[in-house]
């Protein structure tokens, strides 16, 4: 158990891969169990011994194998505890790994929403206050800050939570991944303030276009029905064999 567990107490746990801790934790969780039943008999056994034993000697022989019981049992808490460490350090890397790749993303892509909708420094030397941009890439925007609103959101909970019960490298690696989710989240702010006006107007006649087609749907499929029915519209009481089963088919 202790060679098993032992990288869990090493001084480089931070920077050890979370595929070698994952390894380790498995060999260690396989051990604890074989240890923490072995631990079992020994009481059971021990137990037994004492109530047999008889005379100074025996029960001065007992006290020194209680002694190694109890520094074995000492053992097993303090390998189950590190384990417990690795454990959260591992889920804390994959969070780092998997949050910081999400957030990057959507830097990355408020990097180029922010050339497109702010002016440069050129641009603002010559009193350009606003840059022109298409009511397309306006709504692709629009669409992607909402979604973006979303994950980093979701970011956020998720690495402070982890960064609660991480190791201290570990934790500052979280805080500042946190701080840059909030960061990007402010600037999204930022960014749909700038576009306000544009964005409600163009998401407005989005709606409006989308409504639109729904309608052009249903009527498309009252004219289906329409046309399935006009064979039971004629008058005719009972229609031939063939054609009644053909309209009942495209009824349905």
């Amino acid at each position: 158990l202790t060679k098993a567990a032992e990288v869990f107490s090493s001084d480089s746990l931070e920077s050890t891969s979370s595929e070698t801790l994952r390894e380790a934790l498995e060999k260690t969780i396989a051990a604890e169990k074989e240890a923490s039943a072995a631990m079992l008999e020994v009481r059971k056994c021990f137990a037994s011994k004492q109530k047999e034993a008889k005379g100074p000697d025996a029960v001065q022989a007992l006290g020194k194998v209680q002694g190694r019981i109890n520094a074995c049992q000492q053992e097993l808490m303090k390998q189950k505890k590190a384990a417990a460490s690795g454990d959260k350090l591992i889920k804390g890397k994959e969070i780092l790994t998997e949050e910081d790749a999400k957030i990057k993303k959507i830097e990355d892509e408020l990097e180029v929403a922010e050339k497109k909708v702010k002016p440069g420094e050129e641009e603002a030397a010559l009193g350009i206050e606003e840059a022109k941009v298409s009511d397309e890439e306006v709504e692709a925007m629009a669409i992607a800050f909402v979604e973006g609103q979303k994950t980093l959101r979701d970011s956020t909970r998720a690495i402070e939570a982890n960064a609660a019960s991480a190791p201290p490298s570990l934790k500052a690696l979280l805080q500042k991944l946190s701080e840059r989710s909030k960061a990007a989240l402010a600037k999204i702010t930022d960014l749909m303030a700038v576009t306000k006006d544009q964005r409600e107007r163009v998401m407005s006649e989005a709606s409006v276009r989308e409504a639109k087609g729904k309608v052009d749907e249903i009527d498309k499929c009252l004219e289906k029905v329409n046309d399935a029915e006009l064979p039971f519209l004629k008058g005719i009481e009972v229609l031939p064999g063939e054609e009644s089963a053909k309209a009942i088919t495209e009824c349905e």
